[in-house]
């Protein structure tokens, strides 16, 4: 679950990214362009709490169980 976890904070720090001027890049980014990077992480990250979830109620249930 650490990966899991580790994983959720890179993407979270992507996603903080996107507020700071990225005008250095060689392709800066459009307005549409940030937009769809933000809605696709925003999922990432809802689909990762998700399972972040789901890993810990089996980690419990597989610790009752023995």
């Amino acid at each position: 679950m650490n990966r899991i976890e580790k994983l959720r904070g890179n993407i979270e720090t992507l996603k903080d990214s996107l507020a700071l001027d990225w005008s250095d890049l060689s392709l800066p980014l459009t307005g549409e362009q940030r937009v769809e990077i933000e809605n696709h992480l925003e999922w990432c990250l809802t689909e990762m709490d998700w399972c972040l979830a789901e890993m810990k109620k089996l980690s419990q249930r597989l610790r009752d169980t023995t």
